[in-house]
């Protein structure tokens, strides 16, 4: 089975909390453990100064050609207006790319990403596996979703895109 994992979670903002501490360390535990897949890793291009450091975190752990970078046209920031049009090219562009690898299944390690960053996450038409850190915005809506109209249709979109998920991995109760 191919495979291939959307790191984006371990490129965008979320790099330097711990999703990104816990995608980085989910795709070299499942590497670790790999006997019969192959895997591939893809990164997000728009995110260049992240792409040498999770190579140099995967060295030993994958061949560095199943490593591969897409590229997007930027800037893609999801509440800027003026974005829609390269967020729409770029959807598309991301979407050749994963079918160009041919996976049976991708597993993105976050899908909410996207909204203060240049990330671009969606489930597609390839069986996909996802990660939930946890729905605590959809849990406590008065304090996540009600001040910010712009990050509730974006939060409640992903909430609709997870729903078509083929698996949803948690983490959390909540």
């Amino acid at each position: 089975m191919r495979i291939v994992i959307d790191m984006q979670g371990a490129q965008s903002e979320s790099r330097f909390r711990g999703i990104g501490r816990y995608s980085l360390s989910i795709v070299k535990s499942i590497l670790q453990y790999n006997n019969s897949n192959e895997i591939m890793i893809a990164l997000n291009g728009l995110f260049p100064e992240t792409i040498e450091y999770i190579r140099s975190k995967l060295q030993g752990h994958i061949l560095q050609e199943n490593i591969k970078v897409w590229q997007a046209v930027g800037p893609v920031k999801e509440p800027v207006v003026h974005n829609a049009k390269k967020r729409k090219i770029s959807k598309v562009l991301k979407k050749a790319f994963f079918k160009s690898l041919e996976p049976d299944m991708i597993f993105i390690t976050s899908l909410f990403e996207g909204f203060g960053d240049d990330s671009l996450t969606s489930i597609d038409d390839i069986p996909t596996a996802v990660i939930s850190y946890d729905l605590i915005p959809l849990l406590n809506p008065e304090h996540y979703l009600t001040h910010n109209k712009l990050y509730k249709q974006f939060y409640l979109n992903k909430i609709e895109e997870l729903k078509i998920a083929d698996f949803i991995f948690t983490i959390s109760e909540s």
